[in-house]
């Protein structure tokens, strides 16, 4: 263990957890550094000359040198181990004696994931005890740093981290093989020894790959800097693409000096993490190959499909890339692209209980335009019209006010974000419809002309919503910026066009959000 280096189990998010509620709202942000720890003063023996060394605790067999580091589960010390001459790190249980009995089993869930893995490149744990009610165990001590002190010196040149993050990816992959997720790889938690040969360390908060999710529903565990978007969104169904992105994130900062995303608090960084794309490691440094890049960004991909396959894989391409051979990795061209914006989804759980509200907004939306068009084939008197749409506009909000138990007014930040926007459409209906009314007239046949208006006004309403939800109302959008130029080919019909669209919109939304609600459901009760 490095006499520079932190108890990488420290967290960001003290005591290495945030809740939240289910719309994903942080409840608990720790003001701090989200994104690293700050190295410990110097090793401080006990019975220093002024007296104000700590107080150092008894490990029979063990002679306890000095603290090297405290984090959120644990504090770290250098010892001898006078038996076989060799010093070794102890891990002792922060919270000792009053530990609770989930502390002590991530603890010793720590000690067995790491004791289980036996490579060149993963910190060694030799021994697991218990004294007077402390939970300890011993493990290899690195002489050296870690991966945070080096970057903090400056980025690493392409090639040396190339060659490091291969390395830590094929340890990756032989804690994968048995079983093992970190979950919080970070460069605090990779250790260089003098000759800079990289250890992974810290399994404090590792899993079995196999083991069912039990982490308590909208618990955050991790560094909010290094997660990947379904651990910051306390999914418990992780895989080894999880690590992927974390060790991507390594590379990330390994390259440009900095971490993907950064912020002044957890919130600001998860936010990001779950909504925003890293800003390209060229923009920051022109001088990074661009297939480094490539293959950086592929494990940084928001969906984990889409990311390398395996950690092998990952250190398989890293040295392609040393051995000046074609990476498989490759950018995305433009078509790629639009694709990928289009299959973007972040319809969830808050929203997913209206999916049958949606369908039946469909009809309301259907039937009214059906109403309007007869009015209009057949030159009844105007009135109707008005009588028509104040009352499906009516039967909006009665709808909606009936799903959400009668409260109309917004809870959440998404909610408002959509009041604003569909509300703010309502109202250049009316005052679009109103205006060209004193312009045209009163009369029946006017009424066609304003779909022309109204049809690109919902375009901009579906773009200003795609980006933060789902890619699809993207394509929602374009139908609607089409939809003037078949009106304008017979506008008796424009009413009916523009209520079918709406209704097929809505419809598939409904469909969508009924899958998502079946998938929620399905979830919730296998864990």
């Amino acid at each position: 263990m490095s006499d520079s280096q932190p108890n990488s189990g420290d967290q960001s998010v003290p005591p290495g957890q945030m809740k939240l509620p289910p719309s994903h709202a942080p409840t608990i942000v720790h003001s701090g550094d989200m994104g690293t720890l700050q190295s410990p003063p110097p090793i401080t023996p006990p019975n220093s000359a002024d007296g104000t060394g700590p107080t150092l605790p008894k490990i029979p067999g063990y002679e306890i040198q000095g603290e090297l580091g405290r984090g959120g589960m644990g504090i770290v010390y250098k010892a001898v181990q006078p038996s076989l001459r060799r010093t070794v790190a102890l891990k002792v249980l922060l919270s000792g004696t009053l530990a609770s009995p989930q502390d002590r089993k991530r603890f010793q869930l720590e000690a067995e994931s790491a004791g289980s893995l036996i490579h060149p490149n993963i910190v060694n744990v030799f021994d697991f005890g218990e004294i007077d009610g402390k939970p300890f165990f011993s493990m290899q001590y690195v002489e050296g740093h870690s991966l945070a002190d080096r970057v903090r010196r400056g980025a690493l040149q392409p090639m040396e981290a190339a060659r490091l993050v291969a390395t830590i990816a094929r340890a990756l992959e032989f804690a994968h093989e048995r079983g093992v997720l970190h979950r919080d790889l970070k460069p605090h938690n990779i250790l260089l020894n003098e000759e800079e040969h990289p250890y992974l360390t810290d399994f404090g908060l590792a899993r079995r790959v196999d083991e069912p999710g039990k982490t308590q529903t909208g618990t955050i565990l991790g560094t909010p800097a290094y997660m990947p978007p379904e651990q910051a969104q306390a999914d418990t169904n992780l895989t080894p693409a999880t690590d992927i992105y974390s060790l991507g994130a390594v590379l990330y900062e390994c390259i440009t000096g900095k971490p993907p995303f950064e912020g002044d608090h957890a919130i600001e960084i998860i936010a990001q993490v779950i909504d925003n794309p890293p800003v390209a490691p060229r923009e920051i440094n022109p001088e990074i190959p661009r297939d480094l890049e490539t293959i950086c960004l592929k494990c940084l991909e928001k969906d984990p499909l889409q990311r390398y396959a395996s950690a092998d894989e990952l250190a398989n391409d890293l040295q392609r890339f040393l051995n000046g051979e074609s990476i498989q990795a490759r950018s995305l061209n433009l078509m790629e692209r639009m694709v990928r914006a289009i299959e973007h989804d972040r319809l969830d759980e808050e929203f997913a209980k209206y999916g049958s509200l949606f369908c039946w907004y469909s009809l309301v939306m259907a039937i009214p335009e059906v109403m309007i068009t007869f009015i209009i084939l057949n030159d009844l008197d105007g009135t109707l019209l008005a009588l028509v749409q104040f009352s499906r506009a009516a039967l909006f909000v009665i709808l909606l006010a009936w799903y959400r138990n009668w409260k109309i007014i917004p809870q959440t930040a998404t909610e408002r974000h959509l009041w604003s926007v569909w509300g703010g459409y309502l109202v250049c209906c009316f005052v679009i419809g109103f205006s060209n009314r004193m312009l045209m007239g009163w009369e029946t046949k006017v009424e066609p002309r304003l779909y022309i208006s109204l049809a690109p006004m919902t375009a901009l309403a579906f773009i200003s919503i795609a980006s933060r939800f789902w890619g699809g109302f993207y394509v929602c959008a374009a139908c609607f910026m089409l939809l003037p130029v078949v009106m304008v080919q017979d506008l008796r019909w424009a009413a009916l066009e523009f209520g079918a669209l709406w209704a097929v919109i809505l419809f598939t939304i409904g469909l969508r959000l009924q899958k998502l609600a079946a998938a929620y459901h399905a979830r919730s009760h296998s864990q």
